[in-house]
This record gives structure tokens, C-alpha cells and sequence, in this order.
């Protein structure tokens, strides 16, 4: 019986190891949310991780909650390192990307400045769903960060297809006017035998080059001049 005052030593003791026991609870989520958070590889996951265990029924949220404050400090940091590394890349990088051997330069450029683009974009994109990951100093801060860097690298990619863009129609007016077959005189060592002729496809090299990158621009939603 609760209430009889012979048991209040017992009740005492029940209690006093219920409030040990939810302490050691408290401890050990604490020590696995930490390690869980360390073995991640991005912000992205971590953030993931983050939603979650605020996700998670517990008469200890409020506890929850202020290690989580905490956790959201440490992926702004972790996601800002992220992004100076990306446009480090990008920086050291754009004037001469790498690409892929099937990739034309141009197209081969874009594909490249887009995913590092992506990379920034979608870890902000998760942020932006979380009420109040981004309205501390911190991710203030951050977000104008992964603003600046990713208008950056979407500069560099439409400056890329505009100076591709402007001089497709010349060139392939110039290609497609050129004869299909080319021919030319063969003189013969012999003056005495009649001259022979050479003939070949004229198909320039720069055009099949320009069909190929028309191919994979279309491919990332690119207006394509007519030709």
C-alpha cells in the first residue's frame, strides 16, 4: 500500500532507484547519440539522424531536445566545412573540369559544376524543412554561405553554355555548307597517264563534336539553339 506510512522506506528506496535508473538512461542515450553522430560520413546523414531521434517518444524530451540544439550547432559547422571543401574544388577545378571520356567539354563541365551544385543544394534543402535549423547566428551565417557559393558555380555554368550557344549556329552553318564528299587530283609520276582522283566523306570533326554536345545539353534541360 502506497499510503501506509510503515512502507514510506520502501517506497523511498523504489523511487530513489527508478530516479538512478532514468539518469543511467538519460547517460547512456547521450553516449550513443555522440558516437552516433561522430561515425557519420556528412551533414546530410547526420541530419537525418538528428529528425530522427527528435522523432523518438520519451519522458525525457526536453533532455532530448537541448543535446539535439546542440547536434544542430554541429552539423552547421560540419555542412559549412562541407561547402568550403566543395568550392575549393570547384575553384582549383573549373578551368579545366574533369569529365567522363563519353562526355563532349561543354556538357562535361556542366555535369560536373551541377553536382558539386547538387551537393550544396540538398543537404540545404533538408535544413530548410526543420523549423528553426537555421535561425540561430549560426545558420544564418551558413546559409548565406551555401547561397553565395552555389550562385558561384551556377554562374560559371550558364556562362559556360552561353559562350557555347553563341557560336553553334555559325560554326554549323559553316559545317553543314561544306561539300559531303571532298574529291581532289592525283597526279601521276607518269606524265603520260591521265590524272586519277581522290574522294572522301567531309565530315568535319567539330561537327560530330557539336551533335554531341547538343545530345547531352538537351539531356540537362538546356535550350538548344536551332541550328
Amino acid at each position: 500500500d502506497v499510503f501506509d506510512p510503515k512502507q514510506i522506506r520502501l517506497w523511498t528506496d523504489v523511487m530513489k532507484d527508478f530516479r538512478e535508473s532514468t539518469e543511467d538512461i538519460k547517460r547512456r542515450t547521450n553516449i550513443f547519440i555522440d558516437k552516433s553522430f561522430k561515425k557519420l560520413k556528412s551533414a546530410e546523414l547526420a541530419f537525418k539522424l538528428l529528425q530522427d531521434v527528435k522523432n523518438i517518444q520519451s519522458q525525457e524530451k526536453d533532455s532530448i531536445n537541448q543535446k539535439m540544439a546542440l547536434k544542430s550547432i554541429d552539423i552547421l559547422q560540419r555542412y559549412g566545412e562541407e561547402i568550403d571543401a566543395i568550392f575549393q574544388i570547384f575553384k582549383s577545378e573549373k578551368l579545366n573540369p574533369p569529365r567522363t571520356d563519353n562526355l563532349p567539354p561543354v556538357a562535361g563541365a556542366i555535369y560536373w559544376s551541377d553536382s558539386l551544385f547538387q551537393r550544396i543544394k540538398k543537404p540545404m534543402s533538408l535544413f530548410l524543412t526543420s523549423p528553426g535549423m537555421l535561425n540561430s547566428d549560426k545558420g544564418k551565417e551558413i546559409k548565406e554561405k551555401s547561397l553565395q557559393y552555389a550562385k558561384a558555380i551556377k554562374e560559371f555554368e550558364d556562362n559556360e553554355f552561353k559562350k557555347w550557344a553563341l557560336d553553334v549556329n555559325q560554326h554549323a552553318n559553316v559545317y553543314l555548307k561544306e561539300s559531303i564528299l571532298g574529291r581532289e587530283k592525283i597526279k601521276e609520276k607518269n606524265a603520260s597517264e591521265p590524272e586519277s582522283t581522290r574522294q572522301w566523306v567531309n565530315f568535319h570533326p567539330e561537327l560530330l563534336l557539336l551533335m554531341q554536345e547538343t545530345k547531352h545539353l538537351n539531356k540537362l534541360g538546356k535550350q538548344v539553339p536551332d541550328i
